[in-house]
């Protein structure tokens, strides 16, 4: 089970989330073969948010690459990610709920 399913059952923000994941299933189960199976379907970047006010946020993931030098002088890339969450459905364009 998604961490968000719950949340999107008691109807906590719009019904994007759950509209797209019902598409994705459905999609899924037209293009699917025989020897496959539909387990779950769990739109990744969607966060639960436990603040003043039990919600759900999505979010976009930025990467930031960068080059390291290393104590013994040889140069690594690494990568940092950082969690950006929306103010609005990216989806219908609804406000969250700033409380």
């Amino acid at each position: 089970m998604c961490s968000t399913e719950r949340a999107e059952s008691e109807g906590i923000m719009c019904n994007c989330l759950r509209d797209i994941k019902k598409k994705v299933k459905e999609g899924f189960l037209k293009t699917k073969l025989e020897n496959e199976e539909l387990n779950n379907v769990c739109i990744v970047d969607s966060a639960l948010m436990f603040e003043s006010k039990q919600s759900i946020q999505t979010f976009t993931i930025a990467e930031v690459e960068y080059k390291k030098k290393c104590k013994s002088g040889r140069i690594q890339t690494k990568v940092k990610k950082y969690n950006m969450l929306h103010k609005y459905c990216p989806f219908c364009g609804q406000a969250y709920d700033a409380e």
